[in-house]
């Protein structure tokens, strides 16, 4: 008897979960708009990186050990991207925050100070390249708190503003003077934005990724050689203007109700 009446109660406490869940589902559906969240924008890329070489020689004529280390610290002197990106709300906050998930692609190319691209064309294997810059693809994902506009997808509402911390993962190829090098990084982000509503809304954002950075890592060893070259940064400022082109679709009307 017993055990029919806990399977009673357990498929009692199910159906209520799920009708609760169903109808929690349908007053969500009028916020999952899809396209409505699409954001794209244009980037400005900054950071700071010290660039390292040591390197231990053996001079055979004396048999003594000639140890040399050179340290530089260098900034970009430009820096640009792309972004393209979207949102997913948890759950309303409030009257008009929303807590959501955000997802972006951000591909940036950055320059290295003292250096410049140049192109040239080599008849066998045709146009090369050659500078010092890093070629970045990112992949930010964290949990964000919006308010306004872009919360409500309300186009009645003129202000927006968000701010939001997650994971950073990016792959960077780095080529610096005669060095070159390849990398995986994950690193925890901070992000803010201000936004405003005029015909679609746009916004101005600022996402600071912080850690260290290995763009170029790697040792040597020539026998009586053996050197250690590495430019490592800290951290990463990214300045973008962001634009929600299919926002012109959005109601004046609160997305939960």
């Amino acid at each position: 008897m017993g055990f029919y009446r806990h399977t009673f109660f357990t498929l009692l406490s199910a159906f209520v979960l799920f009708s609760s869940g169903t109808a929690e589902a349908q007053s969500y559906q009028q916020f999952m708009r899809g396209p409505k969240r699409i954001e794209i924008g244009y980037s400005f890329c900054m950071t700071a990186a010290t660039y390292t070489y040591h390197a231990n020689a053996v001079d055979q004529s004396t048999i003594s050990l000639v140890d040399t280390t050179y340290r530089e610290k260098i900034r970009t002197k430009g820096g640009f991207g792309a972004t393209v990106g979207t949102y997913f709300p948890i759950a309303p906050i409030g009257d008009k925050g929303a807590l959501a998930i955000s997802l972006s692609f951000m591909y940036n190319a950055l320059l290295w100070e003292g250096s410049s691209f140049s192109y040239e064309s080599n008849s066998e294997t045709g146009t090369t390249s050659s500078g010092s810059g890093t070629v970045e693809m990112a992949l930010p994902v964290g949990v964000d708190y919006k308010f306004g506009c872009d919360a409500l997808l309300d186009k009645s509402k003129r202000f927006c503003y968000t701010v939001g911390a997650g994971a950073y993962p990016s792959l960077t190829a780095t080529v610096y003077k005669d060095n070159a090098g390849a990398g995986f990084h994950v690193l925890p982000y901070l992000k803010a934005e201000v936004g405003v509503f005029a015909g679609i809304c746009m916004k101005v954002r600022a996402t600071y990724a912080f850690g260290t950075l290995k763009y170029i890592n790697y040792n040597e060893d020539y026998g009586n050689v053996q050197s250690q070259t590495s430019l490592k940064g800290k951290s990463a400022l990214t300045l973008s203007l962001i634009l929600m082109p299919f926002s012109w679709k959005w109601e004046k009307q609160d997305w939960w109700r």
